[in-house]
């Protein structure tokens, strides 16, 4: 019997069948197939050359990423997630909608025959437009205050310009490149490198994933020396047009703090501004001046007092007449045991007695015969008759003349 079963070649590719069937049964019962959605994979896009090549530049109008679907055997399919895929996107073949289709393969090659990978969702928009390129200066924002007597003297940064390029309709937002260094209670020289930030017309973030810069950081200074507080003075040289005069010169700060070291600082108690040009001026004039032109070697202004600001006020020269009575002028020197009297006011060529004053309108509209005090001088006289020259007081920026001169009789008082 044994013999007949080993000889029967039939039963024996009946047994390997059933063994193959019996496999078969069991390893789809056991590694059936099944499917799985696996999102936000990365679209990798390439030959972006052919966009930037026009000068353009594109933007994906979604979030970039892929949604597929893939099946397989359960064994190999259930462990699978975005990492395990590549999915692509060729700008070569952009489309005359301003779409192109995305091709996803699995990351390792071997699986590519065991998947079945369908994308619902294969096609990507794309936007395009102009590129734009311009450079910008770097604004060094100083926050916080330096310690009591130090004050920011200067602040610069590395690059102190920035090229910022990309999409036309972000890039002509940007306004200002801004870095910001804290300098609460420094006393030295505060360096800070950090990146920049990109900010628009009403001071707001611009996002810098839609534009380039040729740099990613900045490093910036800020220079912190001592301070000190000095006066300032104006003066004024020249003459002005002929019938004006000067009225009056205002300036702004009257006072300003410096900064420097020790040692430079004590070598000045003043800011002398002498040489103010008035030479020809016929009307009010605004003049600025710069501090530094006046500051010693290593002495510098602080912030906002880098210059003074200053307002020569002119006017009209007019002249006026003050008719002179005996009961205007006073007596100076007047002895107790003399009776002193003006019985006569004399001028040369028959004129009238006055004062002729001669300024700026606003004085001398202001003025009256009182305020200008006309007076003879009598000390030490004895009694007799004596024609004696009329003084009188002006208030500065007038000029005055008066030739009348006022007879004065002395007589002694009776015992």
């Amino acid at each position: 019997m044994k013999q007949k079963l080993l000889n029967n070649i039939g039963i024996k590719i009946l047994s390997v069948l059933a063994a193959i069937i019996i496999w078969i049964l069991v390893v789809n019962v056991d590694d059936y197939m099944v499917t799985k959605a696996i999102s936000n994979i990365p679209v990798t896009i390439i030959n972006e050359d052919v966009i930037t090549g026009l000068d353009k530049v594109y933007e994906l109008e979604d979030d970039g990423t892929v949604r597929i679907i893939v099946k397989g055997r359960r064994s190999i399919v259930e462990g699978l997630v975005a990492e395990d895929f590549v999915a692509t996107a060729d700008l070569s073949k952009l489309s005359l909608t301003n779409a192109v289709q995305i091709t996803v393969r699995p990351e390792n090659a071997a699986l590519a025959n065991q998947l079945t990978i369908s994308c619902p969702d294969n096609m990507i928009s794309v936007a395009l437009e102009n590129r734009m390129e311009q450079q910008l200066p770097v604004n060094v924002l100083v926050q916080g205050e330096p310690a009591e007597g130090y004050a920011v003297v200067s602040k610069n940064s590395t690059p102190n310009m920035i090229t910022v390029s990309g999409a036309e309709s972000v890039v002509k937002r940007i306004k200002t490149v801004q870095v910001t260094v804290d300098v609460t209670g420094a006393k030295d020289d505060v360096s800070f490198v950090t990146q920049p930030v990109y900010l628009n017309t009403d001071g707001e973030r611009v996002k810098t994933k839609k534009i380039k810069a040729n740099v990613d950081a900045v490093d910036a200074v800020v220079e912190i020396e001592r301070t000190k507080e000095i006066p300032v003075s104006v003066k004024t040289n020249g003459e002005v047009l002929a019938g004006y005069a000067v009225a009056d010169v205002e300036y702004q700060p009257t006072s300003i703090e410096v900064a420097g070291r020790e040692d430079a600082l004590s070598r000045i108690d003043e800011l002398k501004i002498n040489d103010v040009n008035i030479a020809g001026l016929a009307e009010n004039t605004e003049i600025t001046i710069e501090v530094a032109d006046y500051l010693p070697t290593g002495v510098q202004a602080i912030e906002g007092m880098e210059q003074i600001m200053i307002r020569v006020i002119l006017e009209p020269v007019t002249t006026r007449d003050f008719a002179l009575n005996t009961g205007d002028i006073e007596f100076l020197g007047k002895q107790d045991e003399y009776i002193y009297r003006i019985s006569d006011i004399t001028t040369e060529m028959e004129k009238s007695p006055m004062i002729q004053v001669k300024g700026i309108v606003s004085l001398v509209n202001a003025l009256s015969l009182s305020d200008l005090k006309p007076k003879v001088d009598v000390t030490e006289l004895k009694d007799g008759e004596y024609d004696l020259e009329i003084t009188y007081m002006l208030p500065d920026k007038l000029t005055g003349s008066c030739t009348a001169k006022a007879h004065v009789v002395i007589l002694p008082k009776a015992e």
